[in-house]
């Protein structure tokens, strides 16, 4: 999240490295949602004050429980094999 880098050229870079395709994809994709929710909290912060914090708590409770069945599924599939 530097402003002076382009997201864009970040990802094309990480992509031509050396990296797993699966730990590429997940990097990105956070990064992105971190990106994405810092610009929309912005925006929408200017638009509608009131809101904003009872949304941010939504939106905080979804990524967390996202986090938590990303780790639950990865575990499980570890402990199979």
């Amino acid at each position: 999240m530097l402003p002076f880098l382009p997201t864009n050229l970040i990802n094309i870079v990480s992509g031509l490295s050396k990296m797993k395709i699966s730990y590429f994809i997940s990097a990105t994709t956070i990064g992105n949602m971190i990106y994405g929710l810092v610009l929309a909290s912005v925006s929408y912060g200017i638009v509608s004050v009131s809101h904003q914090y009872r949304q941010l708590f939504y939106v905080i409770i979804a990524v967390a429980a996202i986090i938590v069945a990303v780790r639950f599924i990865k575990k499980q599939r570890t402990s199979n094999i």
